[in-house]
């Protein structure tokens, strides 16, 4: 698995080089995405339809046309999503253009609700159609392909970016989704799942599992701190836009009983 992942970081790193627009860097990253997947499949770790692979499945399909709507790229998103077995790995990651990936750890280890999963699936969902990735463009292509794999394993709620740390120098010094990117993901995450009809207050129970399992576990929370907001500041910025939320979320629960 080890082998699989440096591979990953490789044809990401080269594949994404000189990319710019929208719509050209939506098509390589479907490619990289694609190549990705084609190589966990023959690694056996893809998960098709197994419990929590169509579960995560059913909350992905309610949730992507939902963030649709706040696309203002220009350019229609192919939504994807893989779920990766792994039970050591407790994270979650996108690529531009709606290309996802979850890992089973992050599911079973925090026992995820559905409402916790949606919200997840949702704050990943609100770093595509923001664009955070491509914002990450720099004066160097080179160091612009190097952030954009950062930004692949920062957009980890529990952060998987032990290999682009030890690959990519750069990382350390360019993060690669800034706090504001975090706190406006989280906000436009929370209102995606309450249209989608899952309940915006698990918000709070799902950030109080993330943290505490950082803290118990490698050291993850230092790594956590270094390129996410802190829990109280996360607390404080998902409390502004939960009255919000939860009116969407009425509304749609009302709407579904009517």
């Amino acid at each position: 698995m080890r082998y699989a992942r440096f591979w990953v970081v490789v044809v990401l790193l080269f594949s994404l080089l000189g990319c710019t627009s929208s719509e050209s860097l939506n098509q390589r990253s479907a490619k990289s995405y694609q190549r990705m997947v084609n190589q966990m499949e023959m690694f056996g770790v893809v998960e098709h339809d197994s419990e929590l692979a169509l579960r995560v499945q059913r909350v992905f399909t309610r949730l992507h046309p939902i963030a649709e709507k706040s696309n203002q790229s220009g350019s229609a998103f192919d939504w994807q999503i893989t779920v990766l077995r792994n039970p050591k790995e407790a994270g979650a990651w996108t690529m531009p253009g709606g290309k996802m990936v979850i890992y089973t750890g992050l599911i079973e280890v925090l026992k995820l609700s559905d409402d916790e999963l949606a919200l997840i699936l949702a704050h990943e969902m609100a770093h595509v159609v923001k664009e955070h990735g491509k914002h990450q463009v720099n004066i160097s292509r080179a160091s612009y392909a190097l952030g954009l794999f950062g930004s692949v394993a920062a957009s980890s709620l529990v952060n998987y970016a032990g290999s682009a740390v030890v690959l990519a120098p750069e990382y350390a010094v360019n993060k690669p989704y800034s706090r504001n990117n975090e706190l406006e993901a989280d906000r436009l995450g929370l209102l995606i799942m309450a249209e989608g009809g899952y309940n915006p207050n698990a918000a709070k129970a799902l950030w109080t599992k993330m943290y505490e399992f950082s803290g118990d576990n490698n050291g993850f929370l230092r790594q956590l701190a270094s390129t996410h907001p802190a829990y109280a500041e996360r607390e404080a910025n998902l409390a502004e836009v939960l009255p919000q939320a939860l009116d969407i979320y009425r509304h749609t629960q009302q709407a579904t009983t009517d």
